[in-house]
């Protein structure tokens, strides 16, 4: 098979993958399906300008008129093996599986100072409680706050604090749950567009069975 042949079966595979990203049909042009498509997909969004330049060579090799067909513009193998790349990353994207292992959980009854001197060990800036069946992220910001509160009312005693004071003094929707079957594509996007959904205080994605808030975390 000549390669720009190979390119166009490629591009065409690529184009129903956005297609199914956007939930448009094919007579939408390409590149607005890749415009569209980059706002859901980290993928896509990695490859915008990219795939763009490859709509405009598919379309120097598909609209050339002459018969028997003249191929006036042959794509490279680097550009065969760049466009496979991305084709397989959208058919087959990675999942939050690999990241899913033994991972430190405290409880709200467990003392500050532990938990403090975990995360100074680790170089950790949040830590994940899992207390009467539901999951909390516990961050710097809210010990720093709690620490405030202690100040204001001149009553610090750290050796006597327990997690779950400083987790009330916490930000709120600090973290995001997602299944171990979602993709890493789906987390990147999380965190790439958390500004625009309203939520610039996003820290962590944490890892459970099946994304539910009372499950006990696994990554």
């Amino acid at each position: 098979m000549r390669r720009a042949d190979q390119f166009v079966e490629l591009y065409n595979r690529v184009a129903d993958h956005l297609a199914k990203i956007t939930g448009e049909d094919l007579t939408t042009s390409f590149s607005q399906l890749v415009n569209k498509a980059a706002k859901a997909n980290s993928i896509v969004r990695r490859e915008a300008a990219r795939l763009k330049k490859y709509g405009e060579l598919r379309n120097v090799i598909v609209h050339d008129t002459s018969y028997p067909r003249e191929i006036i513009a042959e794509p490279t193998e680097e550009t065969i093996s760049r466009l496979t790349k991305v084709l397989q990353e959208l058919s087959s994207p990675k999942q939050l599986n690999t990241f899913c292992k033994p991972i430190k959980i405290f409880n709200k009854d467990d003392k500050l100072s532990i938990a403090l001197k975990y995360m100074r060990q680790n170089d950790f800036s949040q830590i994940i409680v899992y207390d009467e069946q539901r999951t909390s992220l516990l961050t710097v910001e809210g010990v720093s706050k709690w620490l405030e509160t202690q100040v204001e009312q001149d009553i610090i005693s750290v050796a006597d604090a327990t997690v779950g004071d400083a987790l009330e003094c916490d930000i709120s929707n600090s973290f995001k749950l997602l299944s171990r079957g979602e993709t890493i594509d789906k987390a990147q996007t999380i965190f790439a567009t958390a500004i625009k959904r309203g939520n610039p205080r996003l820290f962590a994605i944490i890892i459970t069975q099946n994304g539910k808030i009372n499950e006990i975390p696994i990554g």
